[in-house]
Parts: C-alpha cells; sequence; structure tokens
C-alpha cells in the first residue's frame, strides 16, 4: 500500500481519493446500463491515517477555497500579509534570515513565480549571505527543480572560497543541503558522498563537480575524516580544540570558531539574524553521512552519538562562574548543544532518516529505528516527522499495536492536570485509531479526555469531534458537541459555520427531519451577529433552497 504524502493525506481526510466515504455511498452499478441512484453525500469527511504534518483539516478549507465568496475576502488578507512582509523586510528586520526567509516561504504557498522574484531580490541585495543561497535553492527543491537547485548550490559553492571568513562560516549548510537532495531526491548516493566530503574543506572545486558520478577513494575519506574531528572537536568533557577556543589560538578562523553556537554573535543573536542551525551542527550530519558511505550504519551512528548527542544538556544547567558568586547561563561560546533547541530536534530528525535510509537498502533490526524513535520522541513528543514514523513502524503492523497504543497512553498522562498535553497528541492519538475496528469507545474517550484538558479551546478537535459522532451515527451528541464548541471557541468563525453545514445537511434517514429546527438555526446565526462575526452571503435556514454558508 503505497504511503500518502500530506497532500494525499489531507485530500483523504476530507473526500479526496482514499478516505472514508459518508454513510450512504454506494459504489458500482446495477445490472443494467442505468446506475443506481445515488444519494447524496453527507459532509462527513473523516481521515484514514495520520497525514505528514498536522493539517487535519486542511481539506475543508481547500475546498472552501473554490467558492468566489471566500477568494473575494482571503485575495485583500494576502495583500496585507505582503505588504507587511515587504515592509518589514525592507525596514526593520532587513537583515534577518528568518525574516527573509518566512516571506519566500509566504509567496511560495501561492506560486512559484512571486516567490522567485522574491528570492532573487534578496540575493541580489546580499549576495554574500549563504543561508539565503539555500533559501533559493530550497524553493526550488519545493517546486520538484531538483536540477535548477542543484546548479545553485553549485554556484553558491563555488563562489564560497571568494567570500570572506565570516561568511564562509555558513558554508557547511550548503553542503548537506546539496547532498541531501543528491541523497533523498535525486537517488545519487556516490554524488552525494563525494559531496560530504568535501565539505570539512569548506570549498567545492569546479573540478570537483566533475567527479560527482565516480566514487569516492579511500584516502579521500580518511583526509576529510581527520578534518572532521579536527573541526567538530572532542565531547565537551574534553578540553575544547584550537578551532574551538579563540583564547588558545590568537590567529583563529572565524569559520570555525564557536561552530557549535547558532549565531556570530550577541548582537546577532539578540537581532534573530541566524536560522538556529549552527555549522557545527551541519558539519556533524555531514560527518555521519560520510561515515555511513564509508563503514556502513554503525560507523554513522556512532558519530551522532560520540560528537553529537554527547554535547546535549538540558537548558538550565548552569555554569559557575568560578568565583563562588551567582551561577549563569552557558556563555555564547560554550561548545554544547540546548536540550530541547530546534537545533537539537534537527539533529535528531537528521539520526532518525539515516536509520531509515539504511532500512530501505539493507535489513536492519527492528530496535534500532525504535530506540532512536523512542529517545527523540522523549524530548520531542510532538515532532510530526518523528511521530508519522513512530506510526508507520508500529501501527501499520497489526501485531505492534499495543505498543502504539502504550506510548500514547504514557504521554497523554497529564499527571491529574498537572501537565500540560500539546493538541498535537490529541489529533495524532485520534487520527490514529479513527479507521481501527471496535475503536468507538476508545476514540470517544480521547476526544472526551482532550476537550476536559487544555485542549478544549483547539478548533480542530472540536471540528473532527463532530464529525466523527456524525459518521457513526449519535446524531443528538454530535447537535450537543456543537453547542459546546462555540461555547468554548465563540472567537472561531470557521467552528460555527462548519458546525451550521454539518448539522443543516445531515438528514436524519429514519425521520428525513433536520437536525437543526429553523428556529434553532436562526438563533444561532442571530448569536454570531451578536459575537460580531461577519457574514458575507445571507444565511438562510430553508432546506429546499441550495445553500451557501462560506465565509
Amino acid at each position: 500500500q503505497a504511503r500518502p504524502t500530506a497532500a494525499s493525506a489531507a485530500a483523504a481526510a476530507h473526500g479526496g481519493g482514499g478516505g472514508k466515504t459518508g454513510a450512504g455511498e454506494t459504489k458500482g452499478t446495477m445490472s443494467g446500463e442505468e446506475k443506481a441512484p445515488t444519494p447524496p453525500a453527507a459532509p462527513l469527511l473523516l481521515p484514514e491515517r495520520p497525514p505528514e504534518g498536522i493539517d487535519l483539516l486542511k481539506g475543508v478549507e481547500a475546498a472552501d477555497a473554490t467558492n468566489d465568496h471566500r477568494q473575494q475576502i482571503l485575495e485583500p488578507r494576502k495583500q496585507f500579509c505582503r505588504r507587511l512582509f515587504q515592509a518589514l523586510t525592507s525596514g526593520p528586520y532587513a537583515k534577518s534570515i528568518s525574516m527573509r526567509c518566512s516571506y519566500m516561504a509566504f509567496e511560495a504557498q501561492y506560486g512559484y513565480a512571486k516567490a522567485e522574484e522574491v528570492g532573487k531580490g534578496f540575493l541580489k541585495a546580499d549576495q554574500m549571505n549563504l543561508r539565503l543561497w539555500n533559501a533559493y535553492a530550497q524553493l526550488q527543491k519545493l517546486y520538484s527543480k531538483y536540477k535548477e537547485g542543484c546548479r545553485i548550490y553549485k554556484k553558491a559553492l563555488i563562489m564560497a572560497p571568494e567570500l570572506s571568513k565570516k561568511c564562509q562560516r555558513d558554508a557547511p549548510l550548503l553542503f548537506w543541503s546539496f547532498a541531501e537532495i543528491q541523497l533523498f531526491d535525486l537517488r545519487k548516493p556516490a554524488a552525494a558522498a563525494r559531496i560530504v566530503v568535501e565539505a570539512p574543506f569548506f570549498k567545492f572545486e569546479k573540478a570537483s563537480f566533475k567527479k560527482l558520478k565516480k566514487p569516492v577513494k579511500p584516502t579521500a575519506f580518511i583526509k576529510a575524516q581527520k578534518a572532521f574531528l579536527k573541526l567538530i572537536g572532542d565531547p565537551p568533557s574534553s578540553r575544547p580544540t584550537i578551532l574551538q577556543s579563540k583564547w588558545d589560538n590568537t590567529d583563529y578562523d572565524p569559520r570555525t570558531y564557536n561552530i557549535w553556537s547558532v549565531a556570530v554573535s550577541k548582537s546577532e543573536e539578540r537581532s534573530h539574524r541566524y536560522i538556529e542551525v549552527s555549522p557545527g551542527a551541519s558539519l556533524a550530519v555531514c560527518f555521519a553521512w560520510m561515515e555511513y558511505f564509508r563503514g556502513g550504519l554503525e560507523e554513522g551512528m556512532a558519530v551522532f552519538k560520540q560528537h553529537v548527542f554527547s554535547r546535549v544538556v538540558v537548558a538550565h544547567q548552569e555554569v559557575k562562574n568560578g568565583r563562588g558568586g551567582r551561577a549563569g547561563p552557558p556563555p555564547l561560546n560554550t561548545n554544547i548543544i540546548v536540550k530541547g533547541s530546534f537545533q537539537h530536534e534537527w539533529l535528531e530528525m537528521a539520526c532518525v532518516r539515516m536509520i531509515r535510509f539504511h532500512e530501505v537498502m539493507n535489513p536492519t533490526p527492528p530496535r534500532v529505528l525504535r530506540d532512536a524513535l523512542s529517545s527523540a520522541l522523549t524530548s520531542f513528543p510532538t515532532n510530526a516527522y518523528l511521530l508519522n514514523t513512530f506510526i508507520r513502524r508500529e501501527g501499520e503492523q497489526g501485531h505492534m499495536t499495543t505498543r502504539l497504543r502504550r506510548h500514547f497512553d504514557s504521554a497523554l498522562d497529564d499527571k491529574g492536570g498537572a501537565k500540560e498535553i500539546s493538541p498535537i497528541l490529541w489529533l495524532y492519538a485520534i487520527v490514529w485509531e479513527l479507521p481501527r475496528p471496535g475503536a468507538r469507545h476508545r476514540i470517544i474517550n480521547l476526544f472526551e479526555k482532550a476537550l476536559r484538558g487544555n485542549s478544549r479551546c483547539t478548533v480542530a478537535i472540536w471540528r473532527l469531534y463532530m464529525r466523527y459522532l456524525l459518521h457513526i451515527g449519535h446524531l443528538d451528541s454530535a447537535k450537543s458537541a456543537y453547542y459546546r464548541a462555540f461555547h468554548q471557541c465563540a472567537w472561531s468563525k470557521t467552528l460555527w459555520l462548519d458546525g451550521l453545514c454539518l448539522l443543516q445537511n445531515m438528514a436524519n434517514r429514519e425521520e428525513d427531519a433536520l437536525l437543526l429546527t429553523e428556529k434553532e438555526f436562526k438563533d444561532i446565526v442571530n448569536l454570531m451577529v451578536e459575537k460580531e462575526l461577519r457574514n458575507h452571503v445571507a444565511l438562510q435556514g430553508d432546506r429546499d433552497e441550495k445553500q451557501d454558508i462560506s465565509l
């Protein structure tokens, strides 16, 4: 069975190919040429399995987007966001990497041409910024323009040695991103091996591109291994290397000094002119993959254990000032990785990806991936990639469902209200159970537990709950859930209209009556007006007319 992409999963979640059909939908034809009359399917759309991300109800918005009224409203909002980004990236956040990348990502949602125009404008104004070169190449990757993305990486890496030492500091990220395209998208491991071998030298000459298809010589692996060890250094428990210690080397290289820090200086850290993945993290991933290509999975995993995860410390762990005074946070120039940081999460995901890549090519004991996932989910229980990997490994094998349920039961235990549970965890636990036979009581129990806790103001859970109750035929409970929902989330216009649409159009098959009477319908609409939730089209309760209750 093919694994769903994020788009296909969202489509399956709301009636797109492969999802659960609404009650009463018939398949096939009669014995003659005439087709059996098909009653209109209820607007009931449930996910079949967890999607790649957390867009569990994205299909509803995608379906509504075809409506002209909704488009007329969304366009001014899009223009407002665009003007806001333009003002920020040309004003106070002109040097912010994250802001400029966010602007590119925003435009990429609506089309390639505008996003490309924005990216080229940023590069024209800041050609020496390798982070922007990487973001522009990732835009090409997003639209499956892999050859164009590789061309951009080649151009940037050839240019890198000519830049200042401070600008060269971000070269490792480009090396890994370039290798990632070759490895996962183009399926060229030999080319990826050639790229990561060149990473510790911070340059990639034109002659090297001609050798991408050729295997790497053993002597090149040994030379690169020594360079990696010199750059990354030993674990923090030992003495830092010269390249990591400014006071041990008066002629230090800015490319490698403080290589595990996400920011070059405190001023850069305060102004957020960086992306939270340090050159050391990118180099470590390149080093792990080089060892994987040289010696296999065990060698690659050894790099993560000895040189990456040994540096992880908790954020509140303090460093003594040496004078008996009050302890303070770790200094900026420390060579550690803060536990729970974005950099730590990125490295955990990189480790899991290596194991999954190896499993496709070689037989691997299940415990290898299971142990890596358990460790990663302990620190990042709501990470979408880790959760999907864990569910596919344990949940799609029938005899492993008990282990997965135990994991969710443990992760969703709020310790009597003392622990806040993320709505993402509730959504994944619920959606995984939806297609499983005999899980009705467990699913309702999960919904009720989620809505009794801090997730009671999560609109997505309420919308999914109403759909599930209608799906199993609990019509009165669905109506009751709708009233509970808009009392908890009275600010959500989407929730009000979604519930009206479901309850108005879901017919009772025995009595052929509406769940909402005309008076109840009008009372809800009047209540929306009191809450200042404006309706841009008329909402009427007449069942005989086709109603349009979109935004």
